[in-house]
């Protein structure tokens, strides 16, 4: 059975629907937004949609799709990696931050631990990493396919340990 989606004040995070295709693969087709996110390449097609949900666990809540107003802008990843992205033209107003509030809070109801990462210089989601109580586990290198080369890495992890998500 699958869960009743997350509703934060101005977002819903729920699972992905083949409604959703469009709009996340034109997303993810801006190399703005690509660059700083490890598996994915660019250009980026729908075909690359069908790649990655079979290489991704698209299980409840693992994969989330971020709504506004019924429209896909973004999604989560919750385990076992925990990320997000938020579509270019909605950059800018705290959805990254709401969403990635609301998804650590569901990843911290099945572990107490939770890792991240960010590619140095997104300053964006290390604010927002940071911001929620990630720390830093090691700096090291990981591999960009959108950009073909391996980019300085920042490797996060989030420990419970009775708190929640700021």
């Amino acid at each position: 059975m699958t869960p009743d989606p997350t509703f934060t004040s101005r977002l819903c995070l729920r699972p992905f629907t083949g409604a959703d295709r469009a709009a996340l693969s034109t997303g993810l087709n801006d190399l703005a937004v690509s660059q700083w996110l490890p598996r994915v390449p660019y250009p980026f097609t729908q075909a690359d949609l069908s790649v990655m949900q079979s290489e991704v666990p698209s299980n409840w809540p693992d994969l989330m799709v971020i709504a506004k107003d019924k429209a896909a802008i973004g999604a989560v990843t919750t385990h076992p990696h925990f990320g997000f992205w938020i579509a270019r033209p909605h950059w800018g107003n705290g959805y990254a931050r709401e969403a990635a509030k609301a998804a650590l809070n569901v990843a911290l109801q099945r572990s107490d631990t939770v890792h991240s990462g960010y590619f140095a210089g997104n300053s964006a989601s290390a604010r927002i990493l940071h911001g929620l109580g990630f720390t830093i586990m090691s700096r090291g290198r990981a591999h960009c396919r959108a950009l073909g080369r391996d980019l300085p890495d920042v490797s996060l992890i989030f420990t419970a340990q009775g708190r929640v998500a700021a």
